[in-house]
């Protein structure tokens, strides 16, 4: 029995000192914990450790939980510099390399621009759905049988004065146009450019004068993935409309097959 308890405490004795003898983690936080960002600006992500512990003697990776909303990179003494990319969110992960410790910041991407407003554009919807949608006026002096012409009330930050709807021989949507007041100061211009990058993707093809870009595939998508959208400048491109009809600028989205 004397064995026994001399035993025990042995044992004791050893596990007790066996978890004094074990290193303490420490915690890594992220400063800011939270930001928010438009489109290509970029905010430093500073990490800090505890005063106790290891976690400062490890290495780290910064990661991204959306690349395409929000990229980060590693610079000057380890900190994350994250640019904002598209509208959306996005988690930046400070992670150890052995996996033991990560902390996070959510990164949140706002529009620099709202111009275009409420644009409907769904390849094929039937005349009587897009009519039935739309919150304009119908202009019938220039509306046509292939085209529905209606008249926006512009405000302090949607500016599009007219809304152009596409058709083909049997009332299926092909293409919408969105009309801006093209203002002297060249403002508007500006913020339609501002309003595509940071929605959409860019893909680098030109047809008839006008740059295309591909519809986001997150989740605040506005368009199908498949739709097309491009700037068009004085009309002097062929966007499509009908002979006649002349805007300073505007926006077409289309699909890219229907081009």
């Amino acid at each position: 029995m004397k064995k026994l308890t001399s035993l025990i405490l042995f044992v004791g004795v050893l596990l007790t000192s066996c978890k004094k003898d074990e290193p303490i983690l420490g915690t890594v936080t992220l400063a800011p914990s939270t930001a928010t960002l438009t489109y290509s600006e970029t905010t430093n992500l500073v990490p800090s450790f505890s005063p106790v512990g290891i976690a400062k003697d490890k290495t780290y990776t910064w990661k991204t939980s959306n690349d395409t909303t929000a990229s980060v990179t590693t610079v000057l003494g380890g900190n994350g510099l994250v640019t904002a990319k598209r509208i959306g969110t996005a988690t930046i992960s400070y992670v150890a390399t052995d996996g033991s410790i990560t902390a996070t910041t959510a990164i949140t991407v706002n529009p620099r621009s709202n111009i275009l407003g409420n644009i409907y554009y769904v390849k094929g919807a039937s005349k009587t759905i897009v009519t039935a949608q739309e919150t304009g006026i119908l202009n019938t002096t220039e509306s046509t049988t292939l085209f529905q012409v209606y008249d926006r009330i512009t405000t302090s930050v949607v500016k599009v004065i007219r809304v152009i709807y596409q058709f083909d021989a049997s009332n299926k949507l092909v293409a919408t146009y969105a009309v801006v007041n093209d203002d002297t100061a060249g403002a508007n211009r500006t913020s339609v450019q501002q309003y595509i990058e940071e929605r959409f993707e860019k893909t680098a093809t030109i047809q008839h004068q006008i740059n295309f870009y591909k519809a986001d595939v997150g989740p605040l998508k506005m368009y199908d993935a498949n739709t097309m959208i491009g700037i068009f400048i004085d009309n002097n491109a062929n966007t499509g409309l009908p002979t006649g009809l002349t805007y300073s600028l505007g926006v077409k989205i289309a699909n890219k097959d229907s081009m």
